[in-house]
């Protein structure tokens, strides 16, 4: 059997004016068919790019934002998936943090592919995350995102689990 691949990730944690958070719902997850996942903003980190500059063309690939200031690293976690061609992977996701005004995600900037599987956007409170019966990546998501949206951060980035 093959050694899975390696992709390493930049992910942004939006977190708007009024303390709520900008997600992305994809339709379902290959476990959960009936069942939305909702995400953060993100993806790819390109060869030669830093994780910095990575979560701000995301940032602005998925959502329209540029010029966003992204701020500290807070989280960070691996896991294997398959990808849609089969092959299996392992990710590193770094989290980062970028606070603003709202704003309406726009989809124009989309690179090739993710108009297939991203079907809305939505700015979410952490309470509403809480009571959802929703999917949420990563798992905890409600319950780690409390001390991010009161602005306490934590000094290094933190294992934000599955």
């Amino acid at each position: 059997m093959a050694e899975p691949g390696i992709r390493q990730a930049a992910r942004i944690i939006v977190v708007d004016d009024s303390q709520r958070v900008l997600l992305i719902r994809i339709p379902s997850s290959p476990k959960r068919p009936d069942t939305p996942l909702w995400f953060t903003p993100g993806g790819g980190i390109e060869p030669g790019e830093e994780a910095h500059e990575a979560a701000a063309r995301e940032l602005w690939e998925e959502t329209g934002l540029r010029d966003a200031e992204i701020g500290p690293e807070i989280w960070r976690r691996s896991f294997p998936f398959t990808t849609f061609e089969g092959n299996a992977m392992i990710q590193f996701e770094r989290y980062f943090v970028a606070c603003c005004d709202a704003f309406e995600p726009v989809t124009d900037n989309f690179v090739e592919g993710e108009a297939n599987f991203i079907t809305s956007f939505r700015w979410w409170t952490v309470e509403e995350i809480l009571a959802s019966s929703d999917h949420f990546s990563p798992r905890a998501l409600g319950t780690l995102l409390e001390p991010i949206i009161r602005g306490d951060y934590p000094e290094s980035p933190i294992d934000c689990g599955r």
